[in-house]
């Protein structure tokens, strides 16, 4: 009996890693892998952290970033897209323009302070209310999907594809 196993769908996480898994990419992967999707990742920085302070935020190069979206999307099938923490007004524009023509489905949730109160985003950033979700009382609910925290976000992503 031969049986064909159908590929899972396929989700991109653009996000922060967070060493203690608790948030970032690290906690859509796990929500990812709990809906039956594969996932990758596209890392924004890399935040030393535990769940009581962030100790250090190093940031990935906008460049970097662009490259890991642009390999990703040509080479795997994505059927839906998710933001997390961008950290910087140019980290929000490499992404914003990788993805302005692309028809897949995203969930933007604009985390900008960690669990502990650390902020993790520089001042000055501006999102566009119509691509936000409701992570803080000044974002509007977008049309393509919202996400409260992490895991509600990558569930709702998950639930995307």
């Amino acid at each position: 009996m031969v049986v064909h196993m159908r590929a899972p769908p396929v989700a991109l996480t653009i996000a922060g890693s967070d060493c203690c898994c608790g948030a970032g990419l690290q906690a859509d992967l796990k929500t990812f892998s709990a809906f039956g999707v594969h996932g990758l990742t596209a890392v924004t920085s890399v935040v030393a952290e535990t769940p009581l302070a962030v100790h250090g935020i190093y940031p990935v190069s906008p460049e970097a970033v662009r490259e890991q979206v642009r390999i990703l999307l040509s080479a795997y099938p994505v059927a839906a897209v998710k933001t997390g923490m961008l950290g910087s007004a140019r980290h929000v524009m490499a992404v914003a323009e990788l993805l302005a023509d692309c028809s897949i489905p995203l969930v933007v949730d604009p985390v900008m302070v960690a669990s502990s109160g650390a902020a993790l985003s520089r001042r000055g950033i501006s999102l566009p209310q119509s691509a936000c979700s409701p992570r803080h009382r000044h974002y509007s609910q977008s049309s393509r999907g919202t996400g409260a925290d992490g895991e509600r976000g990558g569930a709702q992503c998950a639930g995307a594809v």
